[in-house]
């Protein structure tokens, strides 16, 4: 709930990258200052809009969504399934943790990125061969 309030303070550019648990905390002081001030909100996406604003949210719901939107196109290789169901599983997870915020799981969904969205046998969306011979 504090966060929203951060949120509705700065929407469009947030709060900055290293002034989340300082503006938490004054917010926290005020509205309940029972709780303990936390390191981050413990979702992904918020802690995207609170640190990064608006734009930071909708440049992270591309990186989550792009890829599999451009890539249904993409003959059937039979890794459809893994190319919807990456982005749906992180989304789903970082609505209780802020899972791209630690190195192993962002190393993870960009291994699995390059791996499912990179180039295939030399063929680019749409069965084009990537490379034309001379």
């Amino acid at each position: 709930v504090n966060t929203l309030v951060i949120i509705a303070e700065q929407p469009w550019l947030g709060v900055g990258a290293g002034d989340f648990v300082a503006d938490y905390a004054a917010v926290n002081s005020q509205r309940s200052p029972d709780w303990k001030v936390p390191t981050n909100p413990h979702n992904q996406l918020l802690f995207t809009v609170v640190t990064t604003g608006v734009v930071g949210g909708a440049l992270l719901l591309a990186v989550w969504f792009a890829p599999p939107w451009l890539a249904r196109r993409w003959p059937d290789d039979g890794l459809r399934v893994l190319r919807v169901g990456l982005p749906v599983f992180y989304f789903v997870i970082c609505l209780s943790e802020s899972f791209l915020w630690r190195t192993n799981t962002t190393l993870m969904f960009v291994l699995f990125s390059a791996w499912l969205y990179g180039p295939r046998s030399g063929m680019l969306p749409g069965g084009v061969p990537a490379r034309v011979s001379p």
